[in-house]
């Protein structure tokens, strides 16, 4: 594990590590982020407790193992689902996660330490739903889902809400991963190529 990593609640933020939650065998214990990540959270963090908001962290830096264990679980799920193969299936795969290890230079974005997934809770840190499960292999996890004219109450409540996360983290620094809604990025490939800078972390 690179050494300049730290536990998102050694700076009092709100962290469950999901994976072990989940039960996955190669998941850690506590979350893992580049301390200059961790600064822009907590920027973010309390921005939005004025709001009665606190950001809660699910995930951060992963190892080659657990994304892999990751990868191959959706890649499997989603050909059942989809009836997929070949090109289209790994296309697919890639859109909910990225692929073990680094292709063309560039590793996958939990393997810098400067990718999150994360949520919104209240300041009790009870989280709060925002229309969407987790890791749901679902059109739900894009962040625009509910961005439509015709919404029902609840509905306009999680666009509400994904639109407050989606503002805490970029009036910070962070870029969001266009197809799930709790996934963002600081200093990364997508970070730079989003931004016009130079990547910080690879």
């Amino acid at each position: 594990m690179d050494t300049d990593l730290q536990t998102a609640g050694s700076r009092n933020l709100l962290s469950k590590s999901i994976y072990e939650e989940l039960g996955y065998k190669e998941s850690l214990e506590e979350v893992w982020l580049k301390s200059e990540v961790l600064d822009l959270l907590l920027e973010a963090d309390s921005n939005l407790q004025s709001g009665g908001f606190r950001l809660f962290l699910w995930d951060g830096w992963r190892s080659d193992s657990l994304q892999a264990e990751l990868w191959n679980e959706y890649y499997n799920q989603i050909a059942v689902d989809t009836g997929l193969k070949g090109k289209e299936l790994f296309q697919k795969t890639r859109e909910f996660v990225s692929p073990p290890g680094v292709s063309k230079g560039i590793p996958a974005p939990h393997s810098t330490g400067a990718t999150i997934d994360l949520t919104l809770a209240d300041t009790d840190g009870n989280i709060i739903d925002l229309g969407g499960e987790f890791d749901e292999l679902s059109e739900r996890t894009h962040p625009d889902y509910y961005e439509q004219t015709y919404l029902q109450e609840a509905e306009r409540e999680y666009r509400d809400l994904r639109r407050t996360l989606h503002q805490a983290l970029v009036g910070v620094g962070f870029v969001r991963l266009p197809t799930e809604w709790w996934h963002f990025e600081y200093g990364t490939h997508r970070w730079a190529r989003e931004t016009g800078e130079k990547i910080l972390f690879l």
